[in-house]
């Protein structure tokens, strides 16, 4: 455990980490966890303060983030190994503001010639979660056989709010924007001596993405999304490779590659529920 000081003495942040593992015959467990929360980082000392932004504490600059991380591995002999692993990041984010350019609810109108409002903006979910499956095993005198199966996920909200207290979303410059992603895939990898100065490999990979954009304008006057884009993606790899050793001071490599990828957009009409964020940051006010 430990914590974090600016350059003023203050605690600023805080983090965890915690491992454990253990090693037996046929099989060993391992994992960690990360947890780590910050009020934001101090600005230089020298720093001149600005109607945005006093000195001190850099206003928005706090975050959030965790990661958990677990595997555990069948090992039936020297050659062969299962896993199954799992990991989760968790991670909420503010973004400070620019210090010279205007800020709604800060910077008094009429403003400057040539200049406009920043962007309320944050992030309070920016997860990640990934399933994954490994195997190697061994055949014969050399030869093998890998495989590795996954699905992961990817959410992620910004939100705009209608000013600098971030308390609202009722104008129409608010929304939230939620992308929600999947993508899952396979491949596996053969390969192995063929003749005493050839080794021969091949390997198939499949990787299938999908990503949804999901766009909710006032929702504190409004519960009912856009049409969620959609876009897919689909990606094929086949390909060979020869090692051969013509002698110990050379050795030469070669291989042939067929990779096709398929992708498309498209619209769905449907009412997508509100996101239930599953981490959040405290909200500040820039002093005025």
């Amino acid at each position: 455990m430990g914590i974090e000081a600016g350059n003023r003495g203050d605690i600023t942040g805080k983090n965890a980490y915690l491992s454990f593992g253990t090693k037996q015959d046929q099989f060993y467990a391992q994992g960690s966890y990360m947890w780590r929360e910050s009020d934001g980082y101090y600005l230089s000392k020298d720093y001149r303060p600005t109607p945005v932004q006093s000195g001190g504490l850099r206003d928005y600059s706090d975050t959030k983030d965790s990661r958990l991380n677990l595997k555990i591995g069948y090992t039936p002999n020297a050659d062969d190994e299962y896993v199954l692993s799992f990991t989760r990041q968790s991670g909420a984010k503010n973004a400070p503001y620019n210090v010279m350019q205007p800020v709604r609810g800060t910077t008094p109108e009429p403003l400057p010639e040539g200049q406009s409002y920043q962007r309320d903006w944050s992030w309070p979910v920016w997860d990640l979660d990934s399933y994954a499956f490994y195997s190697h095993t061994g055949f014969g005198e050399s030869g093998y056989v890998k495989t590795k199966l996954y699905y992961n996920t990817f959410d992620n909200v910004l939100k705009a709010y209608d000013d600098v207290t971030h308390s609202t979303q009722e104008q129409r410059r608010s929304f939230d924007s939620r992308y929600d992603d999947h993508a899952y895939g396979a491949s596996i990898e053969v390969g192995g001596d063929v003749a005493a100065a050839h080794t021969l490999r091949g390997a198939l990979h499949y990787r299938r993405d999908q990503h949804d954009d999901i766009q909710l304008s006032r929702p504190d006057v409004n519960d009912v999304s856009d049409p969620v884009e959609r876009s897919k993606e689909e990606t094929w790899s086949l390909a060979v490779e020869d090692t051969w050793r013509v002698n110990d001071a050379l050795t030469i490599v070669g291989g042939l590659s067929y990779d096709p990828r398929q992708s498309g957009r498209s619209a769905i009409c449907q009412r997508v529920p509100r996101y239930a964020p599953r981490t959040a940051i405290r909200r500040r006010r820039i002093p005025t």
